[in-house]
């Protein structure tokens, strides 16, 4: 069968991302570890919230969005996508590489400590639930980071966000001020981390690279 490039975008959007039938079975339950009444009375736009899901791994695999994602998937949705959602970034600033249509060059970049980023993913039940729950705009973005590295320096965010790892660890820093960590989160495969706005925080990678993903839930 003939296939044009957008329909090889389309195929491989849908492989990837949350249109698979088991992710319409997940509730805010499921992805928050609490009931939503709990969440909204205790921490939503008050204080950080980490779960952690030591026998269970894999709880995010239902979602589709990214436990199967590598290097390649980028690549090759990139290659197939004209927008410009799809960007490298090099860890501890925000200064993105142009894009090039050779896929070696994308895995030499992953290798020498860069990022990839997908911004503004698709994912439509996740973001439908986050919709009718919260009543306000959501963003979905990927990152992919290899071992030993960070995709972003030191920030803070004007909207609360929900990150969910999906494979890997990750070792997240909050701070009070400048400088002074009062946290220190490592989330590892299944893990979730609330963070309301306006809270300075970082991420790093060490032994594993990671792969996560964060909701964010605009005022």
């Amino acid at each position: 069968m003939y296939e044009t490039k957008n329909m090889k975008f389309f195929i491989m959007m849908n492989i990837l991302l949350c249109l698979r039938y088991d992710a319409y079975k997940i509730d805010m339950e499921y992805i928050l570890g609490m009931d939503v009444n709990t969440f909204i009375d205790y921490y939503k736009q008050k204080i950080p919230i980490v779960i952690h899901r030591h026998n269970d791994e894999f709880h995010y695999d239902k979602l589709h969005c990214g436990n199967d994602i590598d290097v390649d998937h980028f690549y090759t949705c990139h290659k197939y996508n004209d927008d410009d959602r799809f960007r490298v970034v090099i860890a501890n600033s925000e200064q993105s590489i142009k894009l090039t249509k050779y896929k070696e060059a994308w895995f030499e970049h992953f290798k020498n400590g860069f990022s990839i980023l997908l911004n503004g993913i698709d994912c439509p039940h996740v973001q439908e639930l986050f919709r009718k729950t919260f009543e306000k705009h959501v963003n979905i973005n990927m990152y992919m980071t290899p071992p030993y590295s960070q995709a972003l320096s030191r920030h803070n965010d004007t909207m609360d966000v929900f990150i969910l790892q999906i494979k890997g660890t990750k070792h997240w820093f909050l701070y009070e001020g400048d400088d002074c960590i009062i946290h220190h989160v490592i989330l590892k495969s299944g893990s979730m981390m609330y963070l309301p706005s306006g809270i300075t925080h970082e991420a790093k990678t060490y032994e594993q690279e990671s792969h996560h993903i964060t909701i964010g839930i605009h005022h």
